[in-house]
């Protein structure tokens, strides 16, 4: 299984700097082309966010000239070529999809626990804090 290491991440930011420039492209011009907000870009290209595989489909679906194995995993060349040979094996490929996947599933999880102790926390303060009246 392939972990997304801050090695990958500084790499992959690379590369998207790379299919901007590729592209003479501005941040924000590669944003709209995306249809993504330019301050995600911004942000993961100063390396204070990762991309979200949707973001990444984004990506490949704008730049279908782009190979996928290039953008996520640093193999190949930038252009697919007319007949495309994968760097990787199918198998592989849908391994670290289906680990994207369970990643952001597992941050999902996360975000209802929290949603849930918050709205708990909010009916304790309620349930503690006395009513206010309008005074006349």
């Amino acid at each position: 299984m392939t972990n997304l290491t801050f090695d990958n991440i500084r790499e992959m930011k690379e590369r998207i700097q790379q299919l901007i420039d590729f592209y003479k492209l501005n941040p924000y011009a590669f944003s709209k082309k995306i249809s993504v907000s330019e301050g995600t870009i911004r942000k993961f290209l100063a390396g204070q966010i990762g991309l979200k595989a949707d973001t990444l489909t984004k990506i490949l679906a704008t730049f279908d000239e782009i190979s996928p194995d290039w953008l996520i995993l640093g193999k190949g060349e930038m252009l697919r070529s007319e007949a495309p040979k994968s760097a990787i094996s199918p198998t592989e490929s849908d391994k670290i999809w289906k680990e994207i996947l369970a990643d952001k599933d597992r941050r999902i999880e996360e975000l209802i626990i929290e949603n849930y102790q918050i709205r708990e926390q909010v009916a304790h303060i309620q349930a503690i804090t006395p009513p206010h009246h309008a005074m006349g």
